[in-house]
């Protein structure tokens, strides 16, 4: 995959709050539409891929930021990364 940054900047990759939510999901959005699948699908499969408040029980989301846009989310399920430390 070949990614071109339009602008130049510091990348800082920081623990996600709440009130990114509206961002993350934005970009969540943006990339779906990109898929090579029909509208439809697209539409249906969209709410599930979307983080809510709660989810922040269940994940460890960080985004990566340029300036003050997040570029990138990751998601880290908490039960797993628990069970990793424990063996």
């Amino acid at each position: 995959m070949n990614i071109r940054l339009e602008k130049q900047g510091k990348i800082t990759i920081r623990p996600a709050v709440e009130i990114d939510l509206d961002q993350i999901n934005h970009l969540i959005t943006a990339s779906i539409a990109g898929w090579n699948l029909s509208e439809r699908v697209k539409r249906l499969a969209l709410s599930s891929y979307h983080y809510k408040p709660d989810d922040f029980r269940h994940f460890e989301l960080w985004v990566a930021q340029n300036d003050n846009n997040i570029a990138g989310i990751i998601a880290l399920d908490k039960q797993l990364t628990s069970n990793q430390k424990h063996q």
